[in-house]
């Protein structure tokens, strides 16, 4: 008589439970599986893995602790070394991800500055230095003019400079400015390349002068005295001093 199928099929289900379960709480399952493992935290020592790595080891190999419950104190004792490994392992590895995140972030960083740099000179070198062109009064060698010498000494040049000059009261007078305020006289001083010193088109008699300075990134102010003084060489003594935003900058006046 022959048997009915589903009989058959329950009789090989169980079989086949019958030996997974057998080769479960066979010695060598745990011999193979903790070999397994030891390889892989060797590995993991000479080649620090990626984080998660170490940790889905000890995941599996959990998994196995679990299915092999009947197990020696020996294979016990070697799964906690091991998994103890393994954090270690994983502790490390987030470490070291963190620490080289954080260099390819200085990295990038770096790069963005570094070309912020280079648009920030390219800008510079397209619209000039923003800072300021310094003005002397030179003691005239022949008539009563004396003429004005212009300097930038910044590496990049100075664009469309212009001065407005306006006389200011004498040293000591109660006027506060005269009428040359309302009637600046103009100067279209143009181009000063870098770190040049040159004659400009100004000319002063001795007094008080007040001039506006303006360049294609900034405006400026400076004040340039010729006052008469006996002691000095050739009985006149200069002054200068320049400002920015009410703020004094450079020179000093008398």
């Amino acid at each position: 008589m022959q048997r009915p199928i589903w009989k058959s099929n329950k009789l090989l289900l169980h079989s086949l439970f019958s030996a997974a379960k057998n080769s479960w709480t066979n010695p060598w399952t745990g011999i193979v599986s903790l070999s397994a493992t030891v390889l892989c935290v060797f590995f993991f020592i000479w080649h620090l893995p990626p984080s998660s790595y170490a940790i889905t080891v000890m995941a599996v190999a959990a998994g196995v602790v679990a299915l092999r419950q009947a197990m020696s104190g020996w294979e016990r004792s070697c799964w906690f070394v091991l998994f103890f490994a393994l954090m270690v392992i994983e502790f490390k590895a987030i470490k070291h991800d963190r620490k080289s995140d954080e260099l390819r972030f200085q990295a990038v960083v770096s790069g963005f500055q570094s070309q912020l740099s280079k648009s920030e000179e390219i800008l510079r070198q397209t619209t000039g230095s923003d800072s300021f062109p310094e003005f002397f009064a030179v003691y005239p060698s022949h008539g009563s003019q004396w003429f004005v010498e212009v300097v930038n000494d910044d590496k990049l040049p100075l664009f469309d400079v212009s001065v407005d000059v306006v006389q200011r009261p004498a040293k000591g007078s109660a006027q506060v400015y005269s009428e040359s305020i309302r009637h600046p006289v103009h100067y279209q001083i143009g181009t000063i390349a870098a770190n040049t010193f040159r004659e400009s088109q100004i000319r002063l008699a001795p007094g008080r002068y007040l001039f506006w300075i303006t360049t294609r990134r900034s405006f400026f102010q400076e004040n340039i005295n010729i006052d008469r003084d006996p002691s000095a060489p050739a009985g006149w003594r200069t002054s200068w001093c320049a400002y920015k935003d009410s703020k004094e900058i450079a020179g000093k006046c008398d």
